[in-house]
């Protein structure tokens, strides 16, 4: 499932695709598709609008238009955007297909329809984004504001930090790499939190973040659920391999209905946070690692 990170990437690449380009042909499929919102009534309000630069908030994207709508997409589970050339045929699973005036396509495919596409007006907020928490790569909370933001719930850290009107962006597997980062326990009440333990989760969650978005190619986005794909997380999916911090083995759990991948012996309940690292530890050259 994309996360932030991979979420940001597509805006990146949408950005160099769809601004300052217009629309030729749009095809809009009738799956998928907010409330208010029909196939036919996409497919005319996108004919001939010129793309502006494009916005993202969480797992969120927004693609303004010259003539005042936006357009909405939200990827859910399996959604990708990817682009063609207009001679090429369209990707299996296409639910909406941009024709551009360059000669290129844009393909949102998803095999499990669960992406959700809409248009809004000028000024308006899609309803999925009205209750967003401060997104976690371009407006953070403090340390103290991230405390007082978990502690309104006494769910398990690990639970809280996925809650979207909490804090925006993280979905499972971020959110049990950034705690491991910052060697806390996923269970630890979120309430509990306390402020060197937030500062050490901010470093946590922004390096995670940084070890997807320092692998852009510009072009291909990955999902590392997809088999065949590339791991680049050190817990994920690892369940008994070592830990690549204290060699312990990788224990799994579920929360949430989602498996938690966390070290026993690096995550004791009780575990103070680490204290920050110099850059000037590194060697010249070097660059730091998730």
């Amino acid at each position: 499932m994309p996360e932030l990170p991979e979420v940001e990437l597509h805006r990146r690449h949408l950005r160099g695709w769809l601004c300052g380009r217009v629309v030729v042909r749009a095809v809009v499929r009738p799956a998928g598709l907010l409330k208010g919102s029909t196939a036919g009534s996409m497919t005319r309000a996108l004919r001939r609008v010129r793309f502006l630069e494009p916005t993202r908030l969480g797992k969120h994207l927004l693609l303004p238009t010259d003539g005042g709508a936006a357009l909405y997409v939200h990827l859910g589970m399996t959604g990708h955007l990817s682009r063609r050339r207009a001679a090429e045929p369209a990707p299996r699973y296409a639910v909406m297909s941009l024709e551009l005036d360059d000669g290129h396509v844009v393909d949102l495919t998803d095999p499990r329809r669960f992406s959700v596409v809409g248009m809004f007006a000028a000024g308006c907020l899609p309803p999925p984004m009205a209750k967003l928490g401060p997104d976690l790569l371009d407006a953070p909370p403090t340390a103290a504001e991230l405390v007082q933001i978990l502690s309104r719930t006494g769910k398990a850290i690990k639970v809280a930090l996925m809650e979207q009107e909490r804090v925006a962006g993280l979905g499972n597997i971020h959110a049990a790499e950034a705690l491991w980062r910052a060697r806390i326990h996923p269970d630890l009440p979120a309430r509990a939190l306390t402020l060197p333990q937030a500062r050490a989760l901010l470093r946590g969650i922004r390096g995670t973040l940084d070890l997807v978005l320092q692998d852009d190619d510009g072009e291909a986005v990955y999902y590392v659920e997809v088999a065949g794909n590339p791991n680049p997380f050190r817990l994920y999916d690892r369940e008994g391999e070592p830990c690549p911090r204290c060699r312990g083995p990788i224990a799994r759990d579920v929360h949430g209905g989602r498996s938690t991948y966390w070290c026993p012996r690096c995550q004791p309940l009780s575990s103070p946070p680490p204290a920050p690292r110099s850059r000037r530890s590194r060697a010249p050259g070097s660059r730091a690692r998730g």
